[in-house]
């Protein structure tokens, strides 16, 4: 089990948070089609969200669970989808490479 938890230091709408989701499964996943459904799913979970406010991923075997502020608002069952977005952090086009090595024990 795997869990990436978010804690905000500043107002983030919805629209900038599923660019970026969008923009790293782009960015690091070869097949965008196989998983469009749930790349919708997963952006379509998305609110708006504060200062202060958290966002979870939970990955288990082949399931994917989004809460917002420790409310479960999305389950995901794909293995294909959880290893894109694994990737958005861990492909080779991270939206930082200090994070990356960061996640990576490095």
């Amino acid at each position: 089990a795997k869990r990436i938890e978010m804690q905000f230091v500043r107002d983030v709408s919805a629209k900038d948070l599923t660019k970026g989701w969008t923009e790293g499964f782009k960015n690091n996943t070869g097949d965008l089609v196989s998983i469009q459904s749930e790349i919708l799913k997963f952006n379509s979970s998305m609110r708006d969200m504060k200062e202060g406010d958290s966002l979870v991923i939970e990955l288990n075997t082949s399931r994917v669970t989004v809460l917002i502020n420790d409310e479960k608002v999305s389950t995901l069952t794909s293995d294909t989808f959880q290893q894109a977005l694994l990737g958005i952090w861990l492909g080779p086009k991270p939206p930082n490479e200090e994070l990356k090595a960061g996640l990576l024990g490095g």
